[in-house]
């Protein structure tokens, strides 16, 4: 059966008739995603490949090390493929020299602009009192992307307010057009909806929905491809946990779920951090303390 993914919806642009494309909001539904035969296959080796880079991350001599070189890393290739073409060595001898203005380019101005957002985004997720993942956080992100890179002048943090499109030289002859401006902020607010809501999908699909979600809405002018790897990103790290949280990433019940976190707390492995009877959050403060001197690391650099 082929599946539903949205809808699509006419208007006028420039005094063309343009189709702009609206996805239907997560989680896919006509019909529901099954896990499953090449898909299922595919997920088994997502799967083996983050665990793998987790064992990577207990076994290196340095946390703040293996921080510093993989958001690093990240940066460079995800910028490459909008087309910078700084490379890892670059980036390394820009940060070497003390960030001297004579050996900046560009290019590695907005590899160091993707750094800042993905640190800040993580900084604030990391902090009880800072802001989740949400629509917000991530409008702060897509303001220190586009700082003083090209682009700048496109409404750096602003939703779009203008039709914008992919491929080809107007909406009219486009190879996609993205919903029109009335219909972002509707659709951007059910993706976050969606984000923080129970789901019985594993994270690396849900990862990827909310990857082609956002893809598909394309709620900026420029720098939706870097902003959306960023999301990717974020959503995989889950350091603050609820009960509510803990049952929908074991796939258990909740009585399960509460016995796991207890047992967490009890080794010392979780700290309950609202001192609530209800409604608690656990936090998992051996891996903040080292990812905040992680991030101090990358501020200082």
């Amino acid at each position: 059966m082929n599946r539903v993914t949205g809808r699509y919806e006419r208007s006028q642009v420039a005094g063309e008739e343009v189709r702009a494309f609206v996805p239907a909001p997560l989680p896919p539904h006509d019909p529901p995603l099954a896990l499953e035969g090449d898909l299922a296959a595919l997920h088994r080796r997502a799967e083996v490949a983050v665990g793998r880079l987790e064992l990577a991350a207990a076994m290196v001599p340095s946390v703040e090390w293996f921080l510093y070189s993989f958001v690093r890393k990240e940066a460079v290739i995800s910028s490459q493929i909008e087309g910078t073409e700084a490379t890892l060595m670059d980036l390394l001898s820009f940060e070497a020299s003390a960030r001297d203005s004579a050996v900046e380019t560009r290019d590695v101005q907005e590899v160091c602009n993707y750094l800042e957002a993905l640190t800040h985004a993580r900084q604030q997720m990391a902090d009880p009192a800072g802001l989740p993942l949400s629509v917000r956080l991530l409008n702060e992100a897509h303001r220190r992307l586009m700082n003083g890179a090209r682009g700048e002048g496109r409404r750096p943090g602003e939703i779009r307010r203008s039709q914008n499109w992919i491929g080809g030289t107007r909406p009219g002859n486009a190879a996609h057009v993205p919903p029109p401006p009335h219909a972002v902020a509707e659709l951007l607010g059910q993706l976050e909806t969606w984000l923080h809501a129970a789901s019985d999908l594993p994270p690396l699909v849900r990862a990827g929905l909310a990857h082609v979600q956002f893809e598909a809405i394309h709620p900026y002018l420029d720098g939706n491809g870097r902003i959306g790897r960023l999301l990717v990103t974020l959503l995989l790290e889950h350091p603050i946990v609820s009960v509510a949280t803990a049952l929908d990433l074991l796939h258990t019940t909740r009585p399960t779920a509460t016995k796991a976190v207890t047992a967490l707390v009890d080794a010392g492995v979780l700290v309950e951090v609202t001192g609530r009877r209800r409604d608690r959050t656990f936090r998992y403060e051996a891996y903040l303390e080292r990812l905040r001197a992680g991030t101090e690391l990358e501020g200082r650099r």
